[in-house]
């Protein structure tokens, strides 16, 4: 056979030439003598055994399906199990996927891909029949390539013994150019040439080049064909992919870091000595990376000390059996499910965590000249630590999917090219494969439900006829991951089955205890501390802090924190400071990195990049003007320096007590007012006097927190009932929280400062988790008699009666907000429902975060074109930047945070003076059917739920008017604020109060601010209120310039086709306005994260409140269009099926559908 193949040039191909092997001798760099008995065997160029037998057609074919017929193209069955998307890891960062890609480089090669990419270029062309072409097949149907015309990707079969004529078997043997154990191969044996050429022989170092301060491998003619001229190409080692560039690069960098420190420990070792040592270290490194940190968080500790992979104790150990070192080629296709955690972007960060760009990271293959462009390595090198990798079996990345190979090839699928490697490899079923990991004999579909879920399943069964078809790829693609592992379990059977043998097959594995060169028990500790923390630390370019377990996102405890009050980074001093006092969780928030590209937070942080903080629940309120405090925290005095009048004084000469009917306007508008401020505000204020100050009229009268409101000997409803004071606390501030020294009060607000429905996703600050089923990507619900409700609980209901449904997780403070809240939960879960069908492949987090983007544009699309387009006009709401003038997306988003002014949260209680008394009840035909106290519904849920009552009031919304604006207000509303817990609270007293407590301005200044006029006479007044109005106020203000802005704004004149007052719409809408340029994920946005397509935006478009009512609301058939307007010829009754719905179709982006 030696002259055969020395005849037919086949010598250095089907041979190697191994020495005579010492066994005292260190682990060689080629991979010959780790076993002494089979010298060739783990060396570079090796055979795979397999851990199950080849399945193949006709010997050396594809296997075909149980039925006999082909197996459906892979490119088909790719697309059906992997949707095209974004998703993100909460726990794993990118780095866990560089390096399981640097790691199965050091047993396996990408040497396929530089075959078709040099040898047979021609598959999808004239070499089409030649045996070694396996190109994949574009169907014309493809959801992609029917519009681009490509039919065909070039790929070939692995290269294998057969091919080189080295064996007459005819069952291919593919081949693997690395050596089979984790020795650093890569680094030490580049291309099977040896160590000589990569040593510097000097101090024990590998040859570097320095440029501009920073240590690359040596410049040269390696194989970089993506390459622009004159870049920078790696000569003696790969420059395939940029996570091996770069793992090259530290591990290079590592051995010099140890061998510069053993010289100084040893300034007697020559350059061998050094070298043989260092690198002894540096693969130990590795391997106690790999092993204990990067495994270990995979699939946990405990399963691989069961599986005798990791040992329980730090000591050596010594499981070397004197079986060959092997590498199964389940292993080296299996590997290539990580492509599919691989996001499409190498994120840039600076070192102190700044973003600063993306880079396409299929961009980088083969074409190392970008890793070296600038300041790339240093800014690539953050981003491996900071960015998240892809969510495990959540798709695939459009890029990874698409553009594989993207300066060499026009279109290239990888996840399809590794399923068709899957067949030409010959691997066995799916099901086989099972059954060898875990005994499960499946034979049927329903089999299957125990390791994949239903969903996933049944698109299976769409690209496979017999559940026996399915390739081992696609199974491990579509399974269910077990809790606390990260990735399927099929898939940790199988690698560490081979991971196992690996390294219970290599004599030098660094834990062993009777190797040559053994490390000592002191020697094997220091080993112990390695991590991918430490590497970067010691040769990660720029890297000066971290987090300790590089492998996983940086989490909240290792975020930065930021000081509620101020928005700025709490310094340590500080830091120190509220923890001693347990100020911690109240004066800060813990913010994790933020990330440029993720979607809307819950908790409102990073909507700003530049103030992470700011935008967060728990923020300052900033001011439209200055405050007016007396003597810096107290309310004003009037202008002659007494006392203002009584705010409930004020409020019964202002506001007479009475009913009005409006003519336009509906209930609804009301509610949906309410709803909308609680989206950035909070009552929180309310349930601090009714638990934590009780006593204001009584004992605690002089507590400085106590503000209540003192009912006069003379009042028109009191005089005769003895109640002299009512309950009330000044507005809870930063000041009271001790979280500033500053004396000028900043009340808070305990909500997020966007449109966001935090209402339904954040309630209470407790994030989205107590939320959700993590089923079908809907929020939890609970069914009763056929009602969906929010799950009931022990929330804050102290009105209810003992037993009554009370919202767990969400607010029961108004009945609005507890409809309003129900509706968006339901239509939440509506959305969910409707994009599950067109996207089957998307999963829980997907199907969640998608219907929640498209739930808050349906509130935003409400608020801003059809609720305060009717209120103030569309008009107007363009004019001032609110509103578009056309269909398409806009950005004018200009970097400020996100903020709702005080004086918005003020002025939102203008509308108690429009709420009626009553919630009337309707059937769904429209009789009337009774009244219900509206402020009975106040912290009582359980009155909601009782019989038919979400059905009734439903109705009600939007058949009963509101009351007429600036016409006195509901006795109820002034006298029955609280009707179960307190004897009697005058709502509009209490906002009067209020606005003197947060220390706003007098009303002339607003005017002044919103009109430019100048008051300062009662006359100058005439211009914005009724003559009749004005010799009122002059009853209860000695001079124009003590009325406050809320008694002002009661009084104002409305403008024609104008439903609120002036001066109330100027304020509101300025806070609208920044509160929108603000926020950076406003839905309208073309430049958002997750941006809707214009298609999208359009259905979008259609959002309104008789479309929210029809889909979720109780026995809604039939609603006017304009549910914001009462019913009349103009606005009449229609059915629901007249209302436009949105089309989910524009959302589809999985081809299962």
């Amino acid at each position: 056979m030696l002259a055969y193949y020395n005849a037919t040039g086949r010598l250095g191909t089907c041979t190697i030439n191994v020495k005579p092997c010492d066994a005292t001798e260190g682990r060689r760099v080629d991979g010959t003598c780790n076993n002494l008995e089979h010298p060739s065997q783990g060396t570079f160029t090796v055979v795979h055994p397999r851990i199950l037998p080849p399945c193949y057609f006709n010997g050396s074919y594809p296997r075909k399906a149980v039925s006999g017929k082909d197996l459906t193209i892979p490119r088909k069955v790719r697309v059906k199990l992997l949707c095209e998307g974004t998703s993100v890891n909460t726990v794993l960062t990118q780095a866990v996927l560089d390096f399981a890609i640097f790691a199965f480089g050091d047993v396996g090669s990408q040497h396929d891909i530089r075959f078709y990419l040099t040898n047979k270029t021609d598959c999808c062309t004239t070499g089409r029949n030649d045996y070694m072409c396996a190109p994949n097949i574009i169907p014309k149907d493809d959801p992609v390539h029917r519009f681009t015309g490509i039919r065909c990707m070039n790929l070939t079969r692995p290269i294998d013994f057969q091919y080189l004529g080295c064996t007459n078997d005819t069952v291919p043997s593919p081949i693997e150019q690395a050596t089979a154990v984790y020795d650093l191969s890569s680094i030490y044996n580049g291309g099977n040439k040896g160590d000589s050429i990569l040593r510097s022989f000097q101090g024990g170092r590998l040859d570097l080049e320095v440029e501009n301060g920073v240590a690359w491998p040596p410049n040269g003619t390696g194989f970089c064909p993506a390459n622009p001229p004159g870049g920078k190409c790696f000569k003696n080692h790969s420059n395939s992919l940029q996570a091996i560039q770069l793992f090259i690069t530290w591990f290079m960098r590592l051995h010099n870091y140890i061998a510069d420190h053993l010289a100084k420990v040893n300034p007697c070792w020559d350059d061998d000595k050094l070298f043989f040592a260092a690198r002894d270290i540096n693969i130990a490194f590795y391997q106690q990376i790999h092993i204990y940190e990067f495994w270990s968080l995979l699939v946990g500790r405990k399963k691989l000390i069961q599986t005798g992979i990791a040992s329980s104790s730090c000591g050596c150990r010594d499981f070397y059996d004197n079986s060959y070192p092997i590498t199964t080629l389940e292993y080296t296709l299996l590997n290539r499910w990580f492509h599919i955690m691989q996001g499409g972007s190498s994120k840039m960060y600076d070192s102190d965590g700044t973003f600063l760009g993306d880079y396409p990271i299929v961009n980088g293959t083969m074409r190392t000249a970008d890793l070296a462009e600038g300041r790339n390595i240093f800014r690539f090198t953050q981003g491996k630590f900071r960015q998240p990798t892809r969510g495990a079996n959540q798709g695939v990345d459009p890029d990874m999917a698409q553009l594989g190979l993207p300066y060499t090839q026009r279109s290239f699928d990888i996840p399809t090219a590794d399923l068709h490697k899957n067949r030409l490899f010959g691997l066995r079923p799916y099901v086989d494969y099972v059954e060898h990991c875990f005994g499960y004999k499946i034979k049927s579909w329903h089999d299957l439900n125990q390791v994949i879920d239903k969903d996933k399943i049944i698109i299976m069964q769409e690209v496979y006829e017999d559940v026996r078809d399915i390739d081992v790829l696609a199974g491990i693609w579509s399974e269910r991951l077990d809790k606390g592992a990260h990735i399927p379990p099929t898939l940790s059977c199988l690698l560490l089955d081979s991971i196992f043998k690996t390294i219970k097959g290599d004599r030098h594995f660094y834990e062993r205890c009777n190797r040559p060169y053994a490390f000592t028990p002191a020697q094997l500790h220091e080993v112990r501390k390695a991590s991918l923390a430490l590497l970067l630390c010691s040769v990660g370019d720029g890297v000066t802090e971290i987090q300790r377990h590089a492998f996983m996102n940086i989490c909240p405890n290792k975020a930065v924190f930021y000081d509620y009050y101020n928005g700025t980074k709490v310094s340590d001093t500080m830091l120190a400071y509220y923890n001693a006092t347990g100020r911690l969780g109240t004066c800060t928030i813990n913010v994790r990195p933020c990330n440029a590209t993720e979607g809307r937070r819950v908790d409102g942080t990073c909507n700003n990049l530049e103030h992470p903080s700011q935008g967060a629940f728990t923020v300052v309120h900033p001011r439209i003007l200055p405050p007016l405090y007396f003597n810096g925290t107290y309310p004003r005095k009037a202008v002659s320096g007494k006392d203002l009048t009584l705010p409930r004084i004020v409020r019964v000469k202002l506001l007479c007590e009475g009913t009005s009917v409006n003519l336009v306007l509906t209930q609804a508008v009301l509610d949906f007012s309410i709803f909308a401020f609680g989206d950035v505000g909070s009552q929180h204020d309310i349930g601090f006097y009714l638990v934590n100050k009780t006593d204001c009229c009584t004992t605690g009268r002089n507590d400085y927190m106590c503000a209540p409101n003192i009912i006069p000997k003379d009042d028109p409803v009191h005089r005769f009932s003895g109640i002299r004071c009512m309950n009330l606390t000044r507005p809870l501030d930063f000041q009271y929280l001790g979280c500033t020294n500053d004396t000028v009060p900043s009340p808070i607000e305990q909500a997020t400062a966007v449109y966001d429905l935090s209402l339904i996703y954040n309630s209470g600050n407790k994030g989205d988790t107590l939320v959700r089923s993590f089923e079908g990507g809907h929020m939890l619900m609970e069914v009763e008699n056929g009602v969906s409700w929010p799950p009931n609980g022990t929330g804050f209901c102290p009105a209810n009666p003992p037993g009554g449904k009370c919202f767990k997780n969400y607010s029961n403070s108004l009945q609005a907000i507890q409809l309003f809240s129900t509706w968006f939960i339901r239509l939440h879960n509506y959305i969910a429902d409707h994009l599950a069908k067109v996207n089957p492949c998307w999963d829980d987090n997907q199907l969640f975060f998608a219907a929640r983007e498209i739930n808050i544009a349906f509130s935003q699309q409400i608020h801003i074109y059809e609720f305060w387009s009717l209120l103030v006009g569309k008009k107007k709401l363009i004019k001032m930047g609110i509103a578009s003038n056309n269909c398409g997306c806009r950005d004018f988003y200009d970097n400020t945070y996100p903020q709702t002014t005080l004086e918005y949260t003020l002025l939102n209680r203008w509308f108690h003076i429009i709420q009626d008394g009553s919630s009337k009840m309707y059937d769904s035909d429209g009789t009337f059917l009774g009244d219900y106290p509206i402020v009975n519904g106040t912290l009582r849920t359980a009155d909601l739920a009782q019989g038919k009552n979400i059905f009734r009031i439903t109705q009600g919304k939007f058949r009963q008017p509101a009351r007429k604006a600036n016409h006195g207000v509901d006795p109820d509303i002034a006298e029955r604020g609280l009707p179960y817990i307190q004897r009697a609270v005058d709502v509009p007293t209490s906002d009067l109060h209020k606005n003197r407590l947060f220390g706003m301005r007098p009303y002339v200044d607003y005017l002044h601010h919103c009109f430019g006029y100048k008051i300062k006479c009662w006359k100058d007044l005439h211009r914005v209120i009724e003559k009749d109005k004005i010799i009122i106020m002059q009853e209860v203000y000695e001079d124009v310039r003590d009325i406050d802005l809320l008694a002002g704004v009661w009084s104002e004149r409305l403008e024609e086709g104008v439903h609120i007052p002036p001066t109330l719409a100027c304020l509101l809408m300025d806070s609208v306005f920044k509160n929108m340029k603000g926020d950076r994920h406003w839905y309208e946005r073309c430049n958002r994260p997750n941006a809707f397509t214009h298609a999208q935006l359009q259905e979008i478009r259609k959002a309104s409140l008789a479309l929210l009512l029809c889909s979720v609301g109780d026995g809604v058939t039939e609603i006017q269009r304009h549910a914001f307007m009462n019913i009349c010829p103009e606005n009449p009754l229609v059915s629901c099926s007249k209302i436009p719905k949105i089309d989910f179709s524009v959302w589809a982006n999985c081809t299962s559908t």
